[in-house]
């Protein structure tokens, strides 16, 4: 009867942790194959040929698309140049940002909120200064300090349009009586 019963724990040996013989090994599960993706050479076909059933549609060029009434992210660009530019170091990105909706015409689409709170206008206009960072025209000297690079300023001043004076307004002062 002693053997029926585990000397460590006390428990009927059916139960014993210590006497009991270990348990059967699980059986191996049999693993499923990982689907990889290879690339297929690229191959040109002649014209007029068609495609494999397999073979992709080719793509257009990626190009922004802009929702209608909705000012385009690119426009942005030449108001933040001409803003930068007349800063000689650095800018907040804040002032900089109310100085573009003041010389922009801004449509109501482009006042609108974006989902995440943000004016949408704002957000374009710092996608865009994001797209010139990354082309060397613009750099970031700390949190929210936007400046031109020497790059960006040449660009800026290409595109500065020098205000011609108007014969009849100069001709208007000269003429003007001195007392």
């Amino acid at each position: 009867m002693t053997a029926d019963w585990c000397d460590l724990c006390e428990l009927p040996l059916s139960q014993c942790p210590h006497g009991a013989p270990p348990p059967p090994p699980r059986p191996a599960v049999k693993a499923t194959p990982v689907r990889t993706r290879t690339a297929k050479p690229a191959t040109t076909r002649a014209a007029g040929t068609r495609r494999t059933p397999g073979e992709a549609a080719p793509r257009p060029p990626a190009q922004p698309r802009t929702p209608p009434g909705r000012t385009p992210q690119t426009e942005f660009r030449k108001h933040l140049l001409a803003v930068l530019a007349t800063y000689p170091v650095a800018a907040e990105r804040d002032v900089v940002l109310d100085e573009m909706g003041e010389r922009m015409t801004l449509t109501t689409q482009d006042r609108g909120i974006t989902a995440d709170g943000q004016v949408r206008w704002r957000r374009a206009a710092m996608k865009e200064r994001a797209a010139m960072a990354e082309e060397g025209l613009v750099a970031s000297e700390g949190h929210a300090l936007w400046v031109l690079t020497p790059v960006g300023r040449s660009l800026a001043a290409e595109q500065a349009e020098p205000e011609p004076e108007s014969e009849s307004e100069s001709e208007s002062e000269s003429d003007e009586p001195t007392d």
